[in-house]
């Protein structure tokens, strides 16, 4: 039985990327870097700000990017996806509720706060630099789990991208996957997720909460 629910933050609460591009965009100018296909980056979501520029750009570029990254981040304003708050303010009633993300300490309560999200409904918010580990390497559940004082089978993790299905998959996590990112319903159908936990929003969680998960 379901005790807690874990969500990611960047496109599972947050409407993120499509409004990150334009902060993509910028950095690569600022810092005269190969420009990239916004996709690329979109795909990439779900690790650290850090592994992406890693992999896209390369190691040195990684500290400027981040450095730039928050600070245009900062002040800036993600709207909250459609249902996430009353989701939450409806699921915090039953569970434990928590958030994981790999996004900056700097940014992801800041985000969260003007997005309209009540951070006391929150048992913990960790981000990326709270754990030496991050998605998909499901150590970076360690403290959430130890905080939580609960079994992996009895945690539900919810996001948006493969990476969080693979690391909720390897914590031992049960995992709702919705579509409010870059991957689709046939990315994750594809990895092994069955189709009755792919949603489009956040709006079915409880049903299906309730149709699979409560015994």
């Amino acid at each position: 039985m379901i005790k807690a629910i874990i969500f990611d933050v960047d496109d599972t609460l947050l409407n993120f990327s499509k409004y990150a591009k334009k902060e993509i965009q910028e950095i690569t100018r600022i810092l005269n870097l190969n420009p990239v296909r916004i996709q690329k980056v979109n795909k990439l979501w779900g690790i650290t700000i850090e592994k992406i520029v890693e992999r896209i750009w390369g190691k040195k570029y990684v500290r400027k990017f981040k450095k730039e990254f928050i600070r245009l981040q900062k002040n800036k304003r993600f709207p909250p996806n459609k249902y996430a708050l009353h989701s939450i303010r409806e699921l915090k009633k039953y569970y434990k509720i928590g958030a994981l993300t790999s996004k900056p300490k700097a940014l992801v309560r800041i985000h969260m706060k003007k997005a309209g999200f009540n951070l006391k409904y929150f048992s913990f918010i960790n981000a990326a630099e709270d754990s030496k580990y991050n998605k998909p390497d499901p150590r970076v559940f360690s403290k959430p789990i130890e905080k939580l004082k609960l079994e992996p089978k009895e945690i539900l993790y919810i996001g948006d991208s493969i990476f969080d299905y693979i690391v909720a998959k390897k914590a031992g996590f049960k995992f709702i996957a919705v579509t409010t990112g870059y991957y689709t319903s046939k990315d994750f159908q594809k990895k092994g997720l069955k189709k009755q936990f792919i949603l489009p929003s956040l709006k079915g969680v409880e049903k299906c909460l309730n149709a699979y998960f409560v015994k």
